[in-house]
């Protein structure tokens, strides 16, 4: 188990935050939530950290003001792994697009991990009910 993590979210529904709160509280003892949905301080990570990217998908793509918010910070050979949240249908290329951003922010050659992970839709507050009692 890691020490401190780094939790760079955008989650503007919250599906997104509650994925990577789960993800980030099975890797680390200690969790850093940056939240991308306000304006952020720029800031380079070194190869000491380790980060988790977490963006929720929106019609198979990562929301662009979230990729942009991402590049106010600079990887510095850091540790990385992205999670692409996603509800009610495919991830499509959603989670290349997250990890090419990542990329691009300069995280420690060969040390970025990824993955997708469901989240209830953004829509879905009704329970499923069955039309007809099971038998």
């Amino acid at each position: 188990m890691l020490n401190k993590l780094t939790v760079l979210c955008f989650s503007p529904t919250g599906g997104t935050a509650k994925a990577a709160g789960f993800t980030a509280s099975a890797l680390a003892e200690s969790v850093e939530t940056v939240d991308l949905l306000r304006p952020v301080t720029p800031r380079t990570f070194t190869a000491e950290d380790t980060v988790l990217i977490a963006m929720p998908v929106f019609g198979g793509r990562i929301p662009a003001y979230a990729l942009e918010q991402l590049r106010a910070f600079q990887g510095g050979n850091a540790k990385a792994v992205t999670l692409a949240v996603f509800g009610n249908r495919d991830f499509d290329d959603a989670l290349l697009e997250l990890n090419d951003a990542a990329a691009a922010a300069g995280p420690a050659p060969d040390a970025l991990r990824y993955g997708a992970r469901p989240s209830a839709h953004a829509g879905s507050t009704i329970p499923y009910i069955p039309s007809s009692p099971p038998r």
